[in-house]
């Protein structure tokens, strides 16, 4: 987002919980008072999860921004907002702030992109800058658990990049690659356990299990049955087990039904 931030538009970064939102705030405050020398007065992180300061927010956008402002200060002020999606009416309380108040650059993060976008998002066309923060891809993963394996998968990945892209040619060995085995098993580890940032950096696989049960249990039973008026959260563990089972295979309508316990239409609206 380096590219974006000397721009009007305010920031949303979205993504699943535990992909490193709220961590990425951190490394945004230290990169605009390090690198760019913007004064530590002029940043301000705040989260929505504190109920007393959502609430002010709520009854007041305009003074409860205008209380971060320094007055007399005609340089921009940088505001970041975890956890934005707890807020009521948010999209039109932010478009108020963009349209009515200057020089400040406003950056929220929320935890149900769904929730962001429909609360958000049909409010601030042309008002905000969208980013989607994933969760750790594989080289990724190598670089937190083995460097070495991630210093090999780079070289030979940028080789066949240039291979594609500049058609570059390489020099193709023969026979059983020495790493296939180091490979394969880190790989397995990878789809197994997937690449949530707190999973991959944690070395105790009963922390794991818990970690991510915590995530099942937050998004798939409470961020998507609520937003989207969903079915009990029996009917929902049901179908996303299912599913979980189904990757790479084709999926029979008839067997999701029988699966989850939803009649045709309900399963077409959870589906969509």
């Amino acid at each position: 987002i380096k590219p974006f931030l000397n721009r009007k538009e305010f920031i949303s970064i979205t993504g699943p919980r535990q992909s490193g939102k709220t961590t990425f705030f951190g490394i945004l405050n230290t990169y605009l008072t390090e690198e760019l020398k913007i004064n530590r007065d002029l940043i301000r992180i705040i989260t929505f999860e504190d109920r007393r300061i959502l609430m002010q927010f709520e009854r007041d956008p305009l003074s409860f921004i205008s209380s971060y402002l320094i007055e007399g200060n005609k340089r921009k002020f940088y505001l970041m907002i975890d956890e934005f999606q707890y807020a009521e009416y948010g999209g039109q309380k932010l478009k108020l702030i963009y349209d009515t108040l200057k020089n400040i650059k406003i950056f929220i993060t929320g935890s149900s992109s769904l929730d962001i976008r429909a609360k958000v998002g049909k409010f601030m066309v042309g008002r905000i800058l969208s980013f989607y923060l994933y969760p750790f891809n594989f080289k990724e993963y190598l670089r937190a658990n083995n460097k070495r394996l991630e210093r090999i998968y780079t070289q030979h990945n940028n080789q066949i990049v240039e291979w594609l892209f500049q058609e570059k040619e390489f020099e193709v060995k023969r026979g059983k690659d020495i790493f296939e085995e180091e490979f394969i098993q880190e790989y397995e580890r990878f789809c197994i356990w997937g690449g949530y940032p707190s999973v991959v950096l944690t070395k105790s696989e009963l922390e794991r299990n818990k970690i991510l049960s915590d995530i099942y249990n937050n998004y798939i039973l409470k961020d998507i049955k609520t937003l989207l008026e969903l079915a009990t959260e029996r009917n929902l563990f049901l179908l996303s087990q299912y599913l979980a089972t189904q990757i790479g295979n084709i999926v029979v309508y008839q067997n999701l039904s029988k699966g989850s316990g939803l009649d045709y239409r309900k399963l077409k609206k959870h589906l969509s």
